[in-house]
């Protein structure tokens, strides 16, 4: 989808959105959907977070697992519409 170029913040957001709003997942299996490193999906996330996109849906020791909001799937639509 996006080449060989470097993605954008907007486009690492898209992807991690998208596999959200198919359900909660950890940072773990977002990375493994996506195919992105882990720290990346990491990093996203926590900007993600401090948006009101994202929301820490349960957290035990070190197992997080992320939900997306529908401040979230807003964003998610006007991305669609902007990277199409």
């Amino acid at each position: 989808m996006f080449g060989d170029r470097k993605r954008t913040f907007k486009e690492l957001q898209f992807i991690i959105l998208k596999t959200l709003k198919k359900g909660d997942s950890t940072t773990h299996k977002i990375a493994k959907k996506t195919s992105l490193h882990f720290h990346t999906v990491q990093h996203q996330l926590i900007l993600l977070k401090g948006q009101d996109y994202v929301v820490l849906a349960f957290e035990h020791n070190r197992f997080r697992l992320f939900s997306i909001t529908d401040k979230g799937k807003k964003y998610l639509k006007e991305l669609t519409k902007k990277l199409k």
